[in-house]
């Protein structure tokens, strides 16, 4: 690797990543800037990891505001689980190891639900479980595994 690879990388990381793919296409291995390269590489599962977890959150959240305060309940709600259910499904399709990820990140994405359903519910954080109610945990599976 050489510092104006490095320089580039930098500068400007669309030009980078092209002159990264044709080393590799050229089977050029010796010129690669690998340090930048795995730190790319993963960040491309990372990214994925990321839209799940973070549509899981959306539908937790908007499971809670449902359980918690029903009087509140608006269509949009419903859309917004039934959306967030769908992007999960074309991640999974498109990537199946994510489904294993996001079971591992349940309860992370739940602790965050929570926090942000408490935040604009206004309700206290006490209000929700520290952990995942069973009912939700049993709904958000449910539409994510659903054909539809």
């Amino acid at each position: 690797m050489t510092t104006n690879t490095r320089t580039l990388y930098d500068r400007d990381v669309v030009e980078w990543a092209d002159r990264q793919a044709q080393l590799l296409r050229d089977g050029r291995f010796d010129l690669l800037d690998l340090e930048n390269l795995i730190e790319e590489v993963e960040d491309v599962g990372n990214r994925h990891r990321d839209k799940v977890k973070s549509q899981l959150k959306r539908m937790l959240w908007h499971l809670l505001k449902i359980k918690y305060q029903p009087s509140k309940h608006t269509d949009s709600w419903d859309i917004t689980i039934v959306d967030a259910a769908n992007q999960i499904k074309d991640e999974f399709e498109d990537r199946p190891s994510l489904r294993r990820h996001l079971e591992e990140s349940f309860d992370l994405c739940y602790k965050r639900a929570r926090r942000d359903a408490a935040n604009e519910t206004r309700l206290d954080i006490s209000t929700f479980p520290m952990q995942c109610p069973e009912s939700i945990r049993v709904k958000a599976w449910e539409l994510i595994n659903s054909d539809d």
